[in-house]
This record gives structure tokens, sequence and C-alpha cells, in this order.
């Protein structure tokens, strides 16, 4: 798909807090953004698979769902290795936007495969700077 010659891109928002989720959906509703949402980090996988997305915006800190899953998806962080691992999908940029703002927890995020960390509550004017440059960065690998 395409608008004036641009690829619409798609973007996961893997988020169990309804506000913010519409927070992000408001602040990159453009035309060339196709955005998919997921409330925690099984379903997350699930839509990764389904739509392969090109950029991932990602909470550390979700809910747990009961089901057992395989792979062991309990968080943001593990969700993040998991397809930093996998050949398939290592290439996809990952945001974490979350509210663990220490340092240790943003070494943790890195050290986990994210492409950037983010600190709610989020600027949505470098939230807009942040998705274009690693979207474009993405285009031309």
């Amino acid at each position: 798909m395409s608008v004036n010659n641009r690829t619409i891109k798609k973007i996961l928002v893997i988020e169990d807090q309804p506000d913010i989720r519409m927070l992000i959906r408001m602040t990159l509703n453009f035309d060339h953004y196709e955005l998919h949402e997921a409330s925690d980090a099984q379903m997350g996988l699930k839509m990764v698979h389904a739509i392969k997305p090109d950029l991932v915006l990602l909470d550390i800190m979700m809910p747990v769902r009961i089901e057992v899953s395989s792979p062991a998806i309990e968080d943001g962080l593990d969700l993040c290795k998991h397809l930093k691992n996998d050949p398939e999908y290592c290439a996809i940029p990952i945001v974490f936007l979350t509210a663990k703002g220490q340092s240790v927890d943003k070494a943790l995020g890195l050290d986990a495969g994210a492409d950037e960390y983010m600190v709610k509550p989020f600027s949505p004017l470098y939230l807009i700077n942040v998705v274009d440059r690693l979207i474009s960065r993405e285009s031309f690998s």
C-alpha cells in the first residue's frame, strides 16, 4: 500500500493502558502509518506473527495472561528478547515506552535489544521523531 508514493508502515503498539494507546494513536495518526494494538505481551507476539510490523512500540510492565504460552512471554522485556533472537523478526525496530525510568531499567531494556528507550510521560513530538527515524532507517536496510 502507498499514499502519495509513500509506503504505509505498520506500527504495533503493545500497551496495557487504553489511555496510553489512545495518546499514541492520536500522536501517530498520519496517513503513512497503519496502527495496530495489543494489550499484553502474549497477544503482541501473536500480532507480530500476523501483521509483521515495521516497528513495535512496547511497554515493559503488562499483566500476565493465565494461559501458558510457548515461548513463555511474561512482559515486554521477554517479548523484546524473543523477537531480537528470531531471525525472521530481529530487524524490526523496537521502542520501549515505559514508566520504568531508572538507569538500570534502561540498561536492561537496551540489553534486551530495544532500539530506543522512552520513559512515560513522553513527549509526543519526540515519539514522532523517534518513530520517523527508526522507520526510515528500517526502509533503507
